[in-house]
């Protein structure tokens, strides 16, 4: 067991993925280790990764790159990951984004320090015309979940999990959806999480630029995900009888999705 598992999935990046291998071997943090999936990439994605790590000889031993037999999926590339982790926490990077310089120290020593299932931090999100910065701040683990239920970036790479809330509570990602999976996910684990911790600075560079990225497309297919995913979190709540205590947040993530319908038909 390490302390900490870099988790990766790898489909059509390489033209960004140097920059994500770079900035994650690069990192001062020690006892980690980096879980690449590739999902059947038809292009360079993971030589460039092999080429990157020959830069960083101290991390040979701490670099895995799972090769699929076929295309399964973002959601199942994850859990596949999850299943392959052995760290006490897990950082999922997607394959075009990259991370600061001593992300993954300040994550793992603030999760310690206040022994929090779940670590929040801000970003950059990077556009090609120019980059803004968001960053959090949650009192408490309600006023984490209630603004990721409300739609507010309930994405997997926002967070720092410990491994074992997902494993013992049998959390993973719905290959079903093709939108959403991050939402579900996310919402889950909260669920299940008794301590949240935040670390209020940019960590992580988000890059919007990628038209190859899975991430990239919106379709009417990944809006209807969206909204089944909405729902799905619905009846979670409803099922642990606190559906009341979220439903304004509830429903403010069903108007943001309506509204994406509407730009999608307009």
């Amino acid at each position: 067991m390490c302390k900490v598992s870099i988790l990766v999935p790898i489909y059509k990046c390489e033209n960004f993925v140097y920059k994500c291998a770079d900035s994650l071997f690069s990192q001062t943090f020690e006892d980690v280790e980096f879980i690449f999936y590739d999902d059947c990439s038809p292009d360079r994605s993971v030589q460039v990764i092999e080429s990157c790590s020959k830069k960083y000889p101290n991390r040979k031993d701490q670099v895995r790159i799972i090769s699929g037999k076929y295309n399964v999926g973002v959601a199942a590339a994850r859990n596949l990951l999850l299943a392959e982790a052995n760290g006490e926490y897990i950082w999922y990077i997607d394959s075009d984004d990259w991370i600061e310089p001593n992300s993954i120290t300040l994550l793992y020593h603030t999760a310690i320090a206040s022994n929090a299932d779940v670590v929040s931090f801000g970003f950059y999100c990077e556009n090609k015309k120019r980059t803004t910065m968001r960053l959090f701040s949650y009192s408490s683990l309600e006023e984490c979940l209630k603004d990721v239920i409300s739609s507010n970036w309930g994405v997997v790479w926002r967070f720092f999990f410990r491994r074992t809330v997902a494993t013992e509570n049998n959390i993973m990602f719905s290959a079903s959806y093709k939108g959403g999976e991050d939402y579900v996910f996310c919402a889950k684990f909260l669920l299940s999480s008794c301590a949240v911790s935040c670390v209020i600075k940019p960590l992580y560079h988000y890059v919007t630029y990628n038209t190859e990225s899975l991430m990239s497309t919106k379709d009417f297919d990944s809006l209807r995900h969206q909204y089944e995913a909405t729902l799905d979190v619905e009846r979670i709540l409803l099922k642990k009888n606190i559906l009341k205590l979220y439903a304004s947040d509830l429903n403010q993530r069903k108007l943001f999705i309506v509204k994406s319908f509407d730009c999608y038909f307009s």
